[in-house]
């Protein structure tokens, strides 16, 4: 008998973070048990929950996957300061390390690894690298499905901050995906990472669907 929830781990090692998808309500204090005894620090969970206090655990909202949408038209040109330059075998590892980082502190954010590798250079994926001048400062992955391509992640490390350089490489994107031939494009984004989604709505992406609810979940007793 398969159990009522799921649980995500490999966020635990790096980050200290679990991650539960929630079938049943009664489940929830074995499961959080179960991500406390691999580790867990912080527990977000998804499913069917609401806030309060149950069983021993504080539940709080935290935050909302949200899916936006954009139509590639009206298109504001990107100043020109970063290059993207497609993912290539050998630079494997500057791309991850690179993601990695730029990911680290973003709710619901996966580490990636090496495995990961032939799945970013599939035929309909546009992964690489961004270049500011000589120096790699981030990474871009679309997913070339269907009518409306997938903007899987963009990402620039924390040391090019502050210089508007996260609008101009959705800007670079988003013309990429233009002169792809696609007429629209979406991407998934939480309430917690209030930066990009600012960016996202001003230029020019709307809410059409809230993917999830995510909440912490605490234990407010000690054994």
């Amino acid at each position: 008998m398969e159990r009522p929830y799921q649980l995500y781990t490999s966020e635990i090692p790096g980050k200290g973070i679990g991650y539960l998808v929630l079938e049943k309500p009664e489940y929830l204090e074995t499961a959080v048990e179960e991500l406390v005894n691999q580790g867990a620090l912080r527990i977000f969970a998804t499913g069917a929950l609401a806030e309060g206090e149950r069983d021993g655990l504080s539940i709080s909202m935290a935050h909302c996957m949200l899916i936006m949408e954009r139509k590639l038209t009206d298109l504001s040109a990107p100043e020109g300061r970063l290059r993207l330059l497609p993912l290539t075998r050998d630079m494997a590892s500057i791309y991850i390390q690179l993601h990695n980082e730029s990911f680290y502190s973003v709710a619901n954010a996966a580490t990636i690894h090496r495995s990961e590798l032939e799945k970013l250079l599939r035929p309909q994926e546009r992964s690489g690298i961004v270049w500011l001048e000589t120096r790699p400062v981030g990474i871009y992955d679309c997913i070339l499905e269907g009518t409306s391509p997938l903007i899987d992640g963009i990402g620039l490390i924390k040391g090019v901050h502050g210089q508007g350089l996260g609008r101009e490489l959705l800007r670079s994107v988003l013309t990429m995906l233009r002169e792809e031939g696609f007429d629209s494009c979406h991407l998934l984004v939480s309430t917690a990472n209030q930066a990009a989604f600012t960016l996202y709505r001003t230029e020019g992406f709307l809410v059409t669907e809230k993917k999830s609810t995510w909440y912490e979940v605490r234990r407010t007793y000690v054994l």
